[in-house]
């Protein structure tokens, strides 16, 4: 079962919001607030995203192992997809709390238009 505990700590530990972690995973906000409170369990595909975002192995996630980083990749390059999702961070950081739901939408809407 996830240490919600430990996932709490690694994600302030980076400096990151529930908001930033979610979409760096590509989940719902609420999907991964739940896997915080312990009202669900990712899948192993997530479990293994968590794993690389936080540089910890999936021992660690699970309270199997108490060794914090994989050794040997302490240092590792971002994914695509990660680079991506601190760039859209860095664009919104300037936006309005309140116009973030509008810029949300517009993403979908171009998401949607390239499927």
């Amino acid at each position: 079962m996830l240490q919600t505990d430990r996932l709490v700590q690694l994600r302030k530990a980076r400096n990151l919001s529930k908001r930033e972690v979610s979409f760096i995973l590509n989940l719902e906000q609420s999907t991964y607030g739940k896997y915080e409170l312990g009202h669900r369990q990712p899948s192993l595909e997530v479990l293994s995203d968590i794993s690389g975002l936080f540089n910890v192995s999936t021992d660690y996630l699970l309270g199997k192992s108490d060794v914090v980083t994989i050794q040997g990749d302490v240092k590792r390059e971002p994914t695509y997809k990660e680079r991506l999702a601190q760039e859209f961070m860095d664009m919104v950081e300037n936006v309005p709390d309140e116009k973030l739901d509008k810029v949300i939408l517009l993403l979908h809407t171009a998401i949607d238009a390239v499927k």
